[in-house]
């Protein structure tokens, strides 16, 4: 997504992952409006390059939960997001005591000398989100995580990232000939700049949300080419070839670190963790939504043959041999190698034809789940909302959506019905949501890095508090 320029603070007391998104919903500003944690709860501030805090929201719901609230995660986001080499400020301020948490892409850290990470990105190795997720969970993520004590820095743990594709703009990569005296758009990665040089193309930094000027292709993730609009410009995107996934290194100074109790210590190292498959699917999800709206919206997905994925193989082989050079290297690339037997490949990758095949079963695959937003009268009222609008209209609404039932509270986010009370039907971006008093409402819907948002539709009945904001997604 774009940065936004400007450095925010977002607050995360919340108990469950439901009253985070719910608060957030609600436009919480303080510490203490966000949820309820005590107030003797020790709050860590996270640093965030990103303009949000979506992809950790999972870990600082872990750390309240597993500390019973004594334990709490802030955000502090767009850090360092108008530099070019942004990572690189973000460990910067680490070492150097300015932050205390923080995040970077395994990418970032052979800029430091650190190479322990670089078979997470090794190019086309880790190339499915089953495969990335089997190995974060393996003791693998540990035995890299020792690569940061030379720097004064402990490990928490690594969170699942999106993958990284190549998007390019008049035509398709999908063999080694097409790269040739090409220019690629990255973010700061040594192991990037040494597989675009392999099959002879130039790579010059993207700054976060920057312009695609003078590049002829980018390496992107599908949702920052969606939320930044670079289908505009990029036509082509190579469907099954995944280059490499940007998992998230949570890490701390060490100082900072053992400035925490032991007990405190154990929760972050245990939130991460438990933080891995829910992290995951969110970005699963992000990465199909976007894939289904870049797909509506005109954008190429074509896959390279297997004689052109054999190909590329070969002529980035010398990056291996590299890699390997360093031993703990090469044994975590044999060993995440060995992990692959079984793992989701990349061949079953994105495609236009299947979502467009059938847009009820990709809308409602969208759409299912639990969401909830917090609005207030004035809120409802702004909306188009009656003035005689009662309590019940207002305040937090949360929907469930799941196999063509629907159900629906108001109040407390953390109640979510079990038993269906209402029935749905979706057609394409339209829904129609019938209600047990015989009620049908109509909407317009789109979904966006678990965001829902409904708009009313001209000339049918569309129920106001639907329309009033966005709603997050809570649960499945």
């Amino acid at each position: 997504m774009k940065p936004m320029g400007q450095s925010r603070l977002v607050s995360l007391a919340a108990i469950t992952i439901a009253s985070v998104l719910a608060t957030s919903a609600c436009g919480g500003a303080g510490p203490n409006k966000a949820g309820g944690a005590a107030p003797s709860a020790r709050t860590i501030m996270l640093s965030n390059a990103l303009g949000n805090p979506d992809e950790l929201l999972p870990f600082a719901a872990q750390v309240d939960a597993l500390s019973h609230g004594a334990l709490r995660i802030e955000f502090v986001n767009d850090v360092h997001s108008t530099d070019l080499e942004f990572e690189s400020g973000v460990i910067d301020d680490v070492r150097a005591g300015r932050a205390e948490l923080a995040w970077v892409g395994s990418r970032a850290w052979d800029t430091f000398g650190v190479t322990s990470f670089d078979g997470l990105h090794a190019p086309m190795l880790i190339d499915s989100y089953e495969l990335q997720a089997r190995v974060l969970e393996s003791p693998l993520v540990d035995e890299m995580g020792t690569g940061l004590e030379s720097k004064g820095l402990v490990s928490i743990g690594v969170l699942p990232g999106p993958m990284r594709y190549l998007l390019g703009k008049s035509k398709a990569f999908v063999m080694p000939a097409d790269f040739a005296g090409a220019t690629v758009g990255i973010n700061k990665s040594s192991v990037a700049e040494r597989t675009f040089a392999a099959l002879g193309t130039k790579t010059q930094l993207l700054p976060l949300g920057g312009a695609t000027d003078g590049f002829d292709a980018i390496e992107q993730q599908i949702s920052s080419i969606l939320g930044n609009n670079y289908d505009e410009v990029g036509k082509y995107l190579t469907a099954n070839v995944a280059l490499w996934p940007r998992p998230l290194v949570l890490f701390m100074a060490k100082s900072r670190y053992d400035a925490l109790s032991s007990d405190q210590q154990a929760v972050l190292h245990e939130a991460a963790k438990k933080a891995i498959r829910e992290t995951l699917r969110s970005q699963v999800q992000n990465e199909a939504d976007s894939a289904t709206t870049l797909c509506r919206r005109g954008l190429h997905f074509v896959d390279a043959t297997a004689g052109d994925i054999a190909a590329l193989r070969m002529a980035i082989r010398p990056v291996y041999d590299d890699l390997e050079r360093d031993a703990r290297t090469k044994d975590l690339i044999e060993r995440i190698t060995a992990m692959k037997s079984g793992a989701t490949a990349a061949d079953q990758a994105m495609s236009c034809s299947q979502p467009s095949a059938s847009p009820e079963t990709t809308g409602a695959t969208a759409l299912e789940g639990t969401w909830a937003v917090c609005f207030t009268r004035e809120e409802l009222l702004a909306a188009g909302g009656q003035d005689e609008d009662q309590p019940g209209n207002y305040g937090c609404l949360t929907l469930r959506f799941r196999g063509g039932n629907h159900s629906a509270s108001m109040g407390s986010t953390s109640f979510v019905p079990v038993v269906p009370n209402g029935t749905y039907l979706v057609d394409g971006d339209q829904v129609t949501i019938q209600q047990p008093n015989g009620e049908v409402f109509d909407f317009k819907w789109s979904v966006f890095q678990d965001t829902l948002t409904f708009k009313k539709v001209p000339g049918k009945v569309s129920s106001t508090p639907l329309v009033v904001k966005a709603l997050r997604r809570i649960g499945d």
